[in-house]
């Protein structure tokens, strides 16, 4: 697969590696490049006009973040999206949730979830203005708050890092699917929400794998019905 002309930002870095591994992360992460795309040194150097070394240095990094891969002679390819690594993202995800959110609901007052009511007014108002990316970008922001409630500064990075591999997933794949299953969802998180508020633990949780269990049910039997050519056929062992 030819890699597609990247589009910087104006956004100033440290280096010349940071800024390289920004401006492919966010490539990647938004499907600008999409999974299976060859990288070439050469060609990213001349695109981004640099020299080698910092691509080489900004690929590495991508690497252990998982999102390249890197073969001896080969060179780099955008790391591709199994259906395997599907499971194992809501899997992770599902249970980095339930944890912030009963510590949230076990320590926060009405008023700590404020932020978390007006991102959910907002996504309301996002349906009622048909908004759908508008949504699907509070429906990150909602997650991300849950994590940010728990005060546990390492939940929350690790929830964000997850959260940015499902977003990498929805707009490689889902982004049709996503809009159709906007109403369930948001159901959800109002039940999710009203669960917060009342300090009850038990129902958090239950929402909360509801509300993951059924995402990745409605997502697998989209993607089983769709012919998705950069989508390994990887099979799951959950």
């Amino acid at each position: 697969m030819k890699m597609p002309q990247i589009f910087t930002t104006s956004r100033r870095y440290q280096t010349k590696q940071e800024w390289v591994y920004s401006t492919l992360k966010d490539a990647i992460l938004t499907c600008a490049i999409a999974p299976g795309t060859r990288l070439t040194l050469d060609e990213l150097a001349e695109q981004l006009r640099v020299s080698r070394v910092p691509v080489r240095e900004a690929l590495l990094q991508l690497q252990a973040e998982g999102f390249v891969n890197m073969t001896p002679h080969a060179g780099a390819t955008v790391s591709p999206i199994s259906l395997g690594s599907i499971h194992e993202l809501f899997m992770i995800l599902e249970e980095l949730e339930v944890l912030s959110g009963k510590v949230v609901a076990a320590r926060s007052s009405p008023g700590d979830l404020k932020n978390l009511g007006d991102i959910l007014a907002g996504m309301e108002q996002a349906i009622a203005g048909r908004d759908m990316e508008r949504w699907a970008e509070l429906n990150t922001e909602f997650h991300k708050e849950i994590g940010h409630l728990s005060g546990m500064p390492f939940l929350q990075q690790i929830t964000e890092q997850t959260l940015e591999r499902w977003n990498r997933l929805r707009r490689c794949f889902l982004t049709e699917v996503l809009h159709k299953r906007i109403p369930q969802a948001q159901e959800e998180h109002c039940r999710i929400y009203a669960a917060l508020k009342e300090g009850n633990t038990e129902t958090v949780e239950q929402n909360l794998r509801t509300h993951n269990r059924n995402a990745l049910r409605n997502y697998l039997k989209y993607l089983s019905e769709k012919d998705q050519p950069t989508l390994e056929n990887a099979h799951s062992t959950r």
